[in-house]
């Protein structure tokens, strides 16, 4: 589904997951669940397109369980912060509050062996930054997408919304206080469209 021009949501997967048109190149936000990934695979292929780069915000289950089976079909780059870098591949539990640790024990997700620094992805475009918002998890990270004289803010779960407003779910946050510092380092980036893991994409001004 179109949410903004050259930005689309592929629709219903458990977590967000965005993809983003980006100077002729893909570039898909978070992999949602393991049942998700023919979701995306399947959404590549009716448009005939790949994945050129993925972008992990962090490494819940609900964010990375459908990565394996689309880098096995599309070989993209994949981009996580250096502190989860290990989950992706399979040599770390995920990090979060005891709930998310408790699921992941029943939750196993196929890793990957290959991954990029998050930074790296600054490199492929000039109109993309990184913002490290630590607190849901410790490598939590925001991507920062600039668009037609736009700022658009992926930010996984550092932040959610719900009727309209932003917030912080403490439910599943490592380090909640940790946590409402970041949520603040992105607001203060406004005027910026934010595009959370889970709710509405909010314009906050």
């Amino acid at each position: 589904m179109k949410l903004y021009d050259d930005i689309e949501v592929i629709d219903n997967t458990n977590a967000h997951v965005y993809v983003i048109y980006n100077k002729g190149k893909v570039v898909q936000v978070d992999s949602g669940s393991k049942g998700d990934a023919d979701k995306i695979i399947n959404y590549y292929k009716t448009r005939n397109i790949r994945p050129d780069f993925i972008f992990l915000t962090h490494t819940h289950v609900d964010h990375i369980g459908g990565l394996a089976k689309v880098v096995k079909e599309f070989s993209p780059k994949v981009f996580v912060n250096k502190n989860e870098a290990d989950i992706v591949k399979g040599k770390a539990k995920p990090e979060g509050s005891w709930l998310v640790r408790f699921f992941s024990l029943f939750v196993k997700v196929e890793p990957i062996e290959k991954v990029y620094d998050d930074l790296e992805i600054e490199k492929e475009f000039d109109n993309v930054k990184i913002l490290h918002t630590p607190g849901h998890t410790p490598g939590s990270t925001t991507l920062i997408v600039e668009k037609g004289g736009k700022k658009y803010a992926f930010v996984g779960d550092a932040l959610f919304s719900k009727d309209s407003q932003l917030y912080v779910n403490k439910t599943f946050a490592r380090d909640y206080n940790l946590a409402l510092k970041s949520a603040e380092l992105i607001k203060n980036m406004k005027p910026i469209i934010i595009l959370p893991g889970h709710g509405k994409a909010i314009e906050y001004t």
